[in-house]
């Protein structure tokens, strides 16, 4: 590939515009150095989100002083909003996207000025598989058809008491799950959470916790509630309606 920067133009969903810096095989280690308004639901818990695509499906999260390989950069024409793809180094060790909640609106300037160029782990395979089938890839159950308009979870209750943890230690390039990994809270039977998603391989239920956040919790301790969504203190809906 030419050393001067290219533009790389991917489609999902809608049209995105991802700007790959000179030199692909090369990535700039950089650190979080603040994390999005915690007024915001979807970031509440503190650090920066991991997803599989710019503001899509929770997968973890790095705080503040942690590192990530970063391989390119997209700003959201929607929020205003910069997401970064690249390695999440530490417990996550996958590499996904970074940046805020799709309702947060113009976070940006949120790693380190200075970096040190090292060698890519990610490719463009790895970042069309997480964003694939709508980003339905990554999980064996969904609270809404990952195509559909939801963008919160099912509210539901928790059958048996569980740990909710922040991050997995994701396994390999196409990840069916992993170790969960930095313990915040224990949920208790009864606790008010939000149904997302479920980890291919059916071990690990992604909820939101008001007050903590996303997070994860052993499978088959909260019922997998499907067919709407809501926002804490806001309307249910239909999967297939914007809210």
């Amino acid at each position: 590939m030419p050393k001067a920067g290219r533009k790389l133009m991917l489609v999902v969903g809608a049209l995105v515009l991802l700007s790959v810096p000179a030199g692909a095989e090369a990535a700039r280690r950089q650190s979080v150095t603040r994390e999005p308004p915690q007024t915001n639901n979807s970031d509440q818990g503190g650090g920066v989100l991991l997803a599989n695509r710019p503001g899509g499906f929770y997968m973890g999260r790095l705080t503040v002083g942690e590192r990530v390989d970063r391989h390119s950069t997209y700003t959201s024409k929607s929020n205003n909003s910069q997401y970064h793809y690249g390695y999440a180094i530490g417990d996550v060790g996958q590499c996904l996207w970074l940046g805020p909640s799709r309702t947060t609106y113009g976070f940006a300037g949120y790693l380190s000025s200075s970096y040190s160029n090292v060698s890519n782990r990610c490719s463009s395979s790895q970042r069309n598989w997480l964003q694939g089938n709508s980003g339905g890839n990554i999980g064996s159950h969904f609270n809404c058809p990952a195509n559909s308009r939801a963008t919160f979870g099912t509210r539901t209750e928790m059958k048996e008491r569980a740990g909710l943890y922040y991050n997995l230690a994701w396994n390999g390039t196409n990840p069916t799950g992993g170790s969960a990994r930095d313990l915040k809270a224990y949920l208790e039977p009864g606790t008010e959470v939000w149904y997302r998603y479920t980890t291919r391989d059916r071990q690990k239920s992604v909820v939101f916790v008001n007050g903590v956040g996303w997070g994860f919790v052993v499978a088959s301790k909260v019922p997998h509630a499907s067919g709407r969504w809501s926002r804490p203190g806001g309307p249910e809906m239909s999967c297939w309606q914007s809210g």
